[in-house]
């Protein structure tokens, strides 16, 4: 699971309130090391396949009713019934905003790393059902 808190301005409820994805919310999804958190749990959510469990918790209305406080939700920005998640390539997290721009050469290492982790691991889940098919084995020419 991944928990995002949302900020109660009006820019952050309104993003909240419509967003699909972590990167839709204000003040998260444009800096880069936010997006590498989230980058990071969704290639080792679909590594290990397990539904990615990503959530904001926050304001759904900046004021609250007859002096109350503002609501407060739960909403998933997945959910279990997405499906083949994709990072935009000028969304990864190499591209994001970062207050000390000699951060991006250690995010650009840690996306790669994560990529030549789950590539390699699709390639080991390729490889075994390859292996294990024993119709697959025999090559018909």
């Amino acid at each position: 699971y991944i928990l995002i808190p949302v900020a109660s301005d009006p820019v952050s409820v309104q993003n909240f309130r419509i967003a699909e994805n972590p990167i839709a919310l204000n003040n998260y999804g444009e800096r880069a090391w936010c997006r590498l958190e989230v980058y990071m749990f969704m290639c080792v959510s679909e590594v290990r396949q397990r539904p990615p469990r990503c959530y904001g918790f926050g304001p759904i209305d900046c004021e609250g009713f007859l002096g109350r406080k503002p609501r407060e939700r739960l909403l998933p920005l997945y959910t279990s019934s997405t499906k083949d998640i994709a990072f935009d390539l000028d969304r990864l997290p190499s591209m994001g905003e970062l207050t000390v721009e000699a951060d991006r050469s250690i995010i650009q290492d840690t996306e790669e790393n994560m990529r030549n982790f789950y590539v390699h691991r699709a390639i080991l889940e390729q490889r075994l059902k390859l292996e294990t098919n024993v119709r697959r084995r025999k090559c018909r020419l």
